[in-house]
């Protein structure tokens, strides 16, 4: 577990670069990262399943060919940024969403992709 309390209840810290820092931008002690606690639940589900690094690399390669990827094109999922851009029809629309995802598509040869997200039509969180 981590205690996140130094980071939550000090009232001296100051979003800067990093979560981790004071106003004087030194290290706060015992301070819980996003990566740690991201870390910390990728871990969790691994345990739960263990196949899930498996269903991700699929899940990712189907999502690189739905984009328009081809496998000769993709080589390896992992070296891939997947951009989840949020689309919701009832509140707060995203009006030029397509162009957006189309003005990614000059990211390509950095290997990032962009796909539109519907957060209304999802099961569930996971």
């Amino acid at each position: 577990t981590f205690d996140m309390a130094a980071a939550i209840s000090s009232k001296e810290v100051k979003f800067v670069n990093s979560w981790c820092v004071d106003k004087d931008k030194k290290q706060i002690d015992n301070c819980t990262t996003y990566n740690d606690l991201r870390q910390d639940l990728l871990a969790r589900y691994a345990r739960k399943d263990p196949l899930l690094q498996e269903k991700i690399r699929e899940y990712r390669r189907q999502t690189l060919s739905v984009a328009g990827l081809s496998s000769e094109e993709v080589n390896d999922v992992d070296e891939w940024k997947i951009v989840g851009l949020t689309d919701r029809k009832s509140r707060r629309i995203w009006l030029n969403i397509e162009d957006s995802v189309r003005a990614c598509d000059g990211f390509r040869q950095q290997k990032v992709v962009c796909i539109t997200v519907n957060v209304e039509k999802t099961a569930s969180p996971e």
